[in-house]
């Protein structure tokens, strides 16, 4: 039961908004002849509790089953052909057991759980049947510490930099009150009512490498704004997907996402015109510093290899890690830059496609095709088109702006990068 729970661990995380701990486990069989078999009812328990139910047997007619009523009052029947688990609210919604029709009894097994600090799948049987609803809110004391501790640390860094730079803090003034996050705001990023999600951020608890199971230790519907500069570009679809999900989780009803990505489009019209004075300008993305390095692995500043980078670079173990600032291109075997191929074949890569996508999809298949360590800086690329489609799978839809920097004067660093980016603003729906 504790490896199931752990498989299971990062979706209900993300079910619930945070972390949870199993206050008890108990299991059963179920029957034709048992009673109350059929009536609706809900749990009387508190409002943030919640059950898993685990039917070892594939739910159907055959061998019983579970109903309940949703939010849209709607009955819903599990049935499958394999082993099923449902995690649900069984204060808020009504449900009822589906005895077995053509064998003996259906087992069970029923999870309680609460929201925690720490994740905890220790499984204990407290009782057949036992309830929970002498739970208090003083039972979760040590999570509201927890949070209250936090925005007091954030509160008491907003003093230190209005104390030590009193034009800073002026703009500080303009940030909101409530939860705001960031997502791969680099080592810089750390402002008052913001919290900064990044491998390289300097506010320990909210340090994480993303990954396609990640999660964000934040409930629900708790962030007004979310915002990210310059940062999907560095993951792969899958990561993106998540971090699309799992902002939409956090944002309130009314929240706001907000994404500023290198403009794509633009990329490649400049590209296709020969023109390195406006976005393909290398100034704009500090590449001069290592055009050394490209022309010691064969490589020229040519606006192809610009290019690619600018859609899909990468470095090596020997580089080091440019994200947290850990450089040695001075060490040999050290390379920072666009696919090591032959600058005919990247043209030909450049001028396959009119979709940003697709044309930094296979540069990164020729970078995994020829490097033994590689380590993605740029690796994907969108038209307005693609990512407006992308995250609208999500549940969000695209408001359009004239001029997003000024409609959003309190986000800190909305104006940086502002010539070379394309600004995305959704709301959920």
């Amino acid at each position: 039961l504790k490896y199931l729970l752990a498989s299971m661990g990062p979706q209900i995380e993300a079910a619930i908004g945070g972390a949870f701990a199993i206050i008890n486990v108990r299991a059963w069989t179920l029957n034709g002849e048992s009673k109350n078999i059929g009536e609706y009812h809900r749990d009387s328990l508190p409002r943030f509790v919640r059950k898993i139910m685990i039917y070892p047997n594939p739910p159907n007619s055959k061998n019983g089953s579970f109903q309940l009523v949703g939010r849209d009052k709607k009955v819903y029947t599990l049935k499958s052909d394999v082993p099923t688990a449902i995690l649900m609210e069984s204060r808020e919604l009504s449900h009822r057991a589906v005895a077995p029709a053509e064998i003996s009894s259906r087992p069970a097994i029923e999870i309680t759980l609460v929201p925690s600090l720490r994740t905890n799948i220790n499984a204990e049987f407290n009782g057949q049947n036992v309830i929970s609803n002498f739970l208090r809110s003083l039972d979760f004391q040590d999570l509201k510490s927890f949070y209250l501790d936090l925005r007091l640390r954030i509160q008491k860094k907003a003093l230190e930099m209005s104390s030590e730079a009193p034009s800073a803090a002026q703009d500080l003034k303009l940030v909101p009150t409530s939860l705001n996050v960031n997502i791969g705001g680099g080592r810089k990023f750390n402002y008052p009512d913001w919290v900064n999600f990044d491998a390289a951020s300097p506010n320990l608890p909210t340090r994480m490498d993303f990954t396609s199971k990640t999660i964000f230790p934040y409930l629900s519907k708790t962030a007004e704004v979310i915002y990210s500069s310059h940062c999907f570009e560095h993951l792969s679809d899958d990561v993106v997907s998540q971090m699309i999900s799992e902002s939409h989780r956090m944002l309130t009803t009314e929240g706001t996402l907000i994404i500023k990505l290198p403009d794509f489009d633009r990329v490649l019209e400049e590209w296709r015109s020969n023109n390195m004075t406006g976005i393909l300008n290398p100034k704009f993305w500090g590449l001069s510093s290592l055009f050394e390095m490209w022309k010691a692995n064969g490589l020229s500043d040519s606006i192809n290899y610009v290019t690619a980078m600018i859609l899909c670079g990468f470095w090596n173990s020997e580089y080091g890690d440019t994200f947290k600032g850990d450089r040695n291109s001075n060490v040999d075997g050290a390379y920072h830059g666009p696919p090591r191929v032959e600058e005919e074949k990247i043209a030909a890569i450049l001028g396959s496609s009119d979709s940003p996508h697709f044309v930094a999809s296979v540069l990164r298949a020729e970078v995994l095709k020829t490097e033994y360590s590689p380590r993605f800086n740029h690796q994907n690329a969108w038209s307005a088109e693609e990512f407006i489609n992308i995250v609208g799978l999500h549940g969000y839809k695209f408001l359009q702006f004239n001029d997003v920097a000024s409609e959003f004067p309190s986000v800190p660093t909305i104006n940086e990068m502002k010539q070379i980016s394309t600004y995305y603003v959704f709301k959920k729906i």
